[in-house]
């Protein structure tokens, strides 16, 4: 028979040593620090030494219930902002994480050993593509519709076109929430963001907009989720990844030093916005073979005018500036850079897959601003799971403590 300890259950001690309010701690820095840097840290401040593994242990259990906590219905201050914007958008994209071998998913495993096999040429770089996971990427948030032309949205793009002075501000996405996983198949991480849409959303009476990075999978899953659901959802390749793949044919065919590429690309972003994806596609290739570039050299160009004409169904921009639909996921590229890269990407830093989802849900929490109402939740879910669970067969259990005085115990 199991032992029974009402008092720690009306305490709701975690069933380790560290207390609820180091585990926080331990966490909030976790989210934002090496591991290692984090317990250095929390001797210094609380003379509690704890080590490294230790760390990443209260991490794995500190965000177990973050799926759970976002499974909630949604707030009412949410509801009435998604009931106040005509839009609702769902950004999507992909960052790679350098991860330990064990943790690869089996192709890029493979890849790794093979490259491991072959022997080094000199001082060469080794390939980090076959040390990395991708992790998804994924938001959602409710906007209003700017409507605007061609010109307006190309003068950003291009170096030397002027901005005017007074340039409308755009408009705010409010609601904004994001996510980011390692371990969850790109079907699943698409699922659960369209379930969230639905739970603000229930009625569709917003236009849903779906923003990608022109992954087939990724776009297939939208379409498919979307489906499932009943939903109706417009998508778009995002603009900034086809400005990417311009520049790099701008490249191809300028000199490092000629300032005609910025005016190039601008030219043909404008074209873009107008619809004229195919007479691109054909200028692009037709160029190429008029300068003569051999096939190494015109590989970023055909790179370029394929991506064009693969997406060209999701490149419907004069609609989209009309219907004022965004085009451009800066948010989500935002979040890949804050909720990803400033965090996975310190030097030296390989991950396991659970410590790196773990991680990921923790630093999605404190960049979505819901950290303490999370940990309240968190709280709770543990007192069910070490106390509550356990003494259910007993006549009467306390209730704990900190959720009678409001976690001040």
């Amino acid at each position: 028979m199991t032992s029974l300890f009402p008092r720690d259950a009306q305490l709701n001690l975690p069933v380790h040593s560290s207390s609820h309010r180091l585990q926080k701690r331990v966490a909030a820095k976790a989210a934002k620090m090496a591991f290692d840097e984090v317990a250095h840290d929390i001797e210094t401040e609380t003379a509690v030494r704890i080590g490294k593994r230790q760390v990443e242990h209260i991490v794995d259990g500190a965000a177990q219930d973050f799926d759970a906590f976002y499974a909630q219905p949604c707030a009412l201050e949410v509801q009435q902002q998604s009931h106040a914007k005509p839009m609702q958008v769902l950004p999507f994209d992909g960052k790679g994480v350098v991860m330990r071998p064990e943790a690869l998913r089996e192709a890029t495993r493979k890849q790794a050993e093979a490259s491991a096999k072959r022997p080094p040429r000199g001082f060469a770089r080794q390939e980090k593509s076959h040390r990395t996971r991708m992790a998804t990427v994924a938001g959602i948030s409710h906007i209003d519709r700017p409507i605007r032309c061609p010109q307006t949205v190309t003068r950003p793009f291009a170096p030397l076109r002027l901005v005017p002075r007074h340039r409308k501000p755009a408009p705010q996405p409010v609601g904004k929430k994001r996510w980011a996983s390692l371990a969850k198949p790109m079907k699943a991480v698409v699922e659960a963001v369209v379930v969230e849409g639905r739970r603000r959303d229930p009625e569709h009476q917003a236009e849903w907009v779906a923003l990608v990075d022109g992954d087939p999978t990724q776009i297939d899953s939208i379409a498919k989720a979307a489906k499932t659901s009943g939903v109706r959802v417009v998508i778009i390749l995002d603009i900034i990844h086809v400005l990417e793949y311009l520049w790099k044919a701008a490249q191809a065919l300028f000199d490092p030093e000629e300032p005609n590429a910025a005016q190039w690309v601008g030219d043909k972003i404008e074209q873009l916005l107008h619809g004229q994806v195919q007479s691109m596609v054909r200028s692009l290739r037709r160029v190429a073979t008029v300068k003569g570039l051999s096939a190494k050299q015109r590989e970023p160009i055909d790179q370029c005018a394929t991506s064009l004409a693969n997406h060209a169904s999701y490149l419907h921009s004069p609609h989209s500036l009309a219907k004022g639909y965004p085009i451009a996921t800066g948010v989500i590229e935002g979040a890949c850079r804050d909720l990803v890269k400033d965090r996975m990407e310190i030097t030296g830093a390989r991950w396991g897959l659970e410590g790196g989802e773990a991680v990921l849900k923790l630093r999605a929490l404190y960049i979505n601003g819901d950290v303490d109402a999370y940990w309240e939740f968190h709280e709770k879910q543990a007192y069910q799971r070490n106390h509550q669970a356990k003494c259910s067969e007993m006549p009467k259990v306390p209730p704990p403590l900190q959720l009678i005085t409001g976690g001040k115990y």
